[in-house]
């Protein structure tokens, strides 16, 4: 719930100093102080993203109150990350209060909170006539079909083709070939179906 006070981390291209932002936490007259310090911007809140949700997760009673006067610079992913504490905090039944935010910053941070709070309209399902979606999937059953037979009687055809070239002698049954053909299909074929078996029954076996 504690984080290390902030240390410098580089300078910017500027020259200002960027600090790592930091939380304490200390007992105040009317409930915890959560005192926030450094450069809560998007390249440094990595390091305290975890700190921040562990204290949203805390039991910290009924006040607690969010110090901002000590923070350097803020950006819209900083303020993100405080108002999520805030909120996770408010969700126990606690008093929250965040104070010393700078009247440059409170801009920001209300803007945070106005596109959180935003509704967001649920993406219309376009409805579809019950007639037109009907005959659309006999439609697209039949044009399956239609393929399923094409293929079918092209088979069925070289299969005629071919054994009526065999009938009428103008080719030659070679037993060669067949054997061959029995070999890859047949034997070579084998560990792959064991291996298939195997899988499908250890499958149904679960």
């Amino acid at each position: 719930m504690t984080d290390n006070p902030a240390a410098e981390i580089r300078a910017d291209k500027d020259g200002r100093r960027t600090t790592a932002p930091a939380l304490v936490a200390d007992k105040g007259e009317g409930g915890l102080v959560l005192t926030l310090s450094g450069d809560w911007l998007a390249r440094t809140i990595g390091s305290i993203e975890k700190t921040v949700a562990d204290t949203g997760e805390s039991d910290l009673g009924k006040s607690v109150t969010i110090d901002l006067g000590s923070v350097g610079r803020v950006d819209t992913a900083g303020a993100l990350l405080v108002e999520k504490m805030s909120r996770k905090l408010s969700d126990g039944g606690r008093s929250v209060e965040m104070s010393g935010v700078r009247e440059k910053d409170g801009a920001l941070f209300e803007a945070v909170r106005a596109a959180i709070d935003r509704v967001r309209p649920e993406p219309e399902v376009a409805k579809r006539n019950r007639v037109v979606a009907a005959l659309d999937g006999i439609g697209r059953s039949v044009y399956g079909l239609y393929d399923e037979v094409v293929v079918g009687l092209n088979i069925i055809g070289s299969s005629i083709y071919g054994a009526g070239r065999r009938v009428t002698g103008k080719t030659q049954v070679r037993l060669p070939a067949i054997i061959t053909q029995m070999d890859r299909m047949g034997v070579r074929a084998v560990p792959i179906i064991a291996l298939m078996s195997f899988l499908i029954g250890a499958v149904i076996a679960q």
